[in-house]
């Protein structure tokens, strides 16, 4: 998932013609289930840790995130008559890396492993990507 926000600036060039922008940070997360402890054995009651047990079916999750990082977005609309537009939208989004990844498996008590993206052998990475949408629109 992507989150940020940014500045929205709207120019309006023409009667027929408006640019709508935005500039901004974005930083990406990573919240999921990764898997799920399985019993070794047949009536295996799990991993005891700590003083708890926990049992097959267990979800182990992971998550992180990344830093956060510059992005844009420029929209153009070209009104045919009123009410009626077509528009051409371009996107970037940065690539990045997640880092500091928790691994939580979860139970009586949370079990949580951090590992920072330095110790991980292949970190989870996004690359980047950009995005060009075109449309007839009705509406303001």
């Amino acid at each position: 998932m992507a989150n940020g926000g940014g500045l929205y600036l709207n120019l309006k060039a023409t009667n027929q013609l408006c640019i709508f922008t935005v500039l901004g940070a974005v930083y990406y997360e990573i919240d999921s289930v990764a898997d799920t402890l399985r019993p070794s054995w047949y009536g295996d009651p799990g991993l005891y840790w700590n003083g708890y047990f926990y049992e097959p079916g267990t979800p182990l999750k992971v998550k992180g995130q990344t830093d956060y990082m510059f992005f844009f977005s420029v929209d153009i609309k070209y009104y045919l008559l009123s009410g009626l537009y077509l528009e051409l939208c371009y996107s970037n989004f940065p690539g990045a890396t997640i880092k500091n990844m928790s691994y939580i498996l979860e139970g009586p008590k949370d079990l949580k492993i951090n590992v920072s993206s330095d110790k991980m052998p292949k970190p989870i990475t996004i690359k980047e990507s950009s995005i060009i949408t075109f449309g007839i629109g009705l509406g303001l």
